[in-house]
């Protein structure tokens, strides 16, 4: 009973998870289901059924047309959605683990978060990081739709209203002067609304 306490006290905490985590990695997928058959299937199909009626130019140009066109599109999507964080785990203390030594910070050890995320291809990619050192804001260049939040140089992207712990929501995104604890600045716009309707 021991062994199985201390075994799901091993286990990693959920802090966050996307609520349109499923969404976009059936996206991915589907793209690149598509890729692959605008660059195997389509060309195929054009050099069986085409070889007579269609010159070599035209059969070049479709293939090219359907490849840079599948291609494109998920390389477009994986720009797009690569950022976006599926799931954000709170790391378990790892000050049991034989190769730590007692130099080692045990509050960071605690701070330690795990990021997962989809890359082009679907793949889970799991970054693990300290949010007081490892977290800077987007470049003010970035173009990326979904980044909030850069992780050790890597662009990442929450909902900052689901995640419930606002000290790290402030690590990670910062927060609207709206969503203070105090709530100044909210209690002075709804004042600020009271008197309008008033008058």
């Amino acid at each position: 009973l021991d062994h199985n306490q201390d075994h799901q006290q091993e286990l990693p905490t959920l802090l966050y998870e996307g609520p349109f985590a499923s969404l976009t990695l059936k996206l991915k997928r589907i793209s690149l289901t598509s890729a692959a058959i605008g660059l195997i299937g389509l060309p195929a199909i054009s050099l069986f059924y085409g070889a007579g009626s269609v010159p070599a130019s035209g059969q070049i140009a479709v293939i090219a047309t359907a490849g840079i066109t599948a291609v494109g599109s998920t390389a477009l999507l994986g720009y797009c959605f690569s950022p976006y964080v599926q799931r954000l785990e709170r790391l378990p203390d790892d000050a049991n683990d034989p190769n730590a030594t007692k130099d080692d910070d045990d509050a960071s050890n605690k701070n330690l978060l795990r990021i997962t995320t989809r890359d082009i291809f679907a793949r889970k990619i799991e970054t693990v990081f300290d949010p007081a050192t490892d977290v800077s804001p987007p470049p003010s260049n970035n173009s990326r739709p979904f980044c909030n939040f850069m992780v050790k140089g890597m662009p990442m992207y929450v909902h900052p209203e689901l995640l419930q712990d606002r000290e790290l929501r402030v690590k990670l995104v910062g927060e609207d002067p709206e969503m203070t604890e105090e709530g100044e600045i909210t209690v002075e716009k709804k004042k600020k609304l009271e008197d309008d309707d008033i008058f």
